[in-house]
């Protein structure tokens, strides 16, 4: 059966979105944990469908693209990348012309892999790896955005000061996208539970919904300033060594910061319910 197929010619396409696992993301950085572009497009794949059911379940915006075409697009965002690699963010901003010549590869790179399809399914691949709906470009964008933010978050936490401009960054990029709403609702819904672990999320699944409901309703910020004026100069917590007195400057106490988004609801919260005891 093999050699039915074999014959119309080398039909790659598959066996190279296979090879997105061998290339490395992030290659710049010093990382405390790998990543490579399968992993991350498939998380990008999870990401772009939440925010697209977010945007019709939750904001009542109708006119979304269908979750599942979004999760498509996403999962194939980065699929040019078995060629050229993945490219740091760093040097395809360096200058205009930098730009314009790394986007002309990818184009290139795509225009490569509809080719290595057979010709009869090459027009309905070619919709997605060139995808022309505004809106999937940019709740896919948003996507790719949190994902990374998740990955620098992540990289801080362990202590990996190395991402720790990247993670302002991408922070403030994700808010000009103009999915603000979709964006802090997916934070403030499943951002806490990055900082947990696997038996701290079981654990959560078992708690009642009932002891989840302060979470959502409280006004953080407003309850961290009035114990800043009650306590001036005291340690509210511990963040990777260094003493917060402030939590809306980062750690460095150059950059300001949202204290809920940098640190952690559940940081915030157990500061809040007694303060650092050191």
């Amino acid at each position: 059966m093999m050699n039915i197929y074999v014959k119309n010619g080398m039909n790659s396409f598959v066996a190279l979105a296979y090879r997105l696992r061998l290339i490395p993301r992030w290659v710049l950085m010093r990382n405390n944990f790998s990543e490579n572009v399968a992993e991350h497009s498939h998380s990008v794949a999870i990401i772009a469908h939440l925010l697209a059911t977010i945007r019709i379940t939750v904001f009542g915006k109708d006119d979304t693209p269908s979750p599942d075409k979004v999760a498509m697009a996403a999962t194939l965002h980065d699929l040019n990348e078995v060629f050229i690699g993945d490219l740091p963010a760093t040097t395809k901003t360096y200058d205009e012309e930098m730009l314009a010549q790394c986007k002309k590869l990818e184009e290139l790179a795509i225009k490569k892999l509809i080719n290595t399809l057979p010709p009869v399914l090459r027009n309905a691949y070619e919709g997605l790896l060139f995808e022309t709906d505004c809106e999937i470009k940019k709740i896919v964008k948003a996507a790719d955005l949190l994902d990374a933010y998740i990955k620098c978050a992540n990289e801080c936490a362990s202590g990996n000061r190395e991402f720790a401009v990247a993670k302002e960054q991408i922070y403030e990029k994700m808010f000009t996208l103009g999915l603000n709403e979709e964006i802090e609702y997916f934070l403030n819904t499943f951002g806490e539970c990055f900082e947990l672990t696997i038996d701290e999320l079981q654990s959560e699944i078992r708690k009642p919904v009932a002891e989840h409901m302060d979470t959502a309703d409280r006004d953080w910020n407003e309850e961290l300033r009035i114990w800043m004026k009650q306590n001036e100069s005291a340690t509210l917590f511990l963040y990777q060594g260094v003493s917060i007195t402030n939590p809306f400057m980062d750690e460095t106490g150059r950059y300001e910061v949202d204290p809920v988004t940098y640190y952690g609801v559940g940081t915030i919260r157990t500061a809040l319910g007694g303060g650092y005891k050191g």
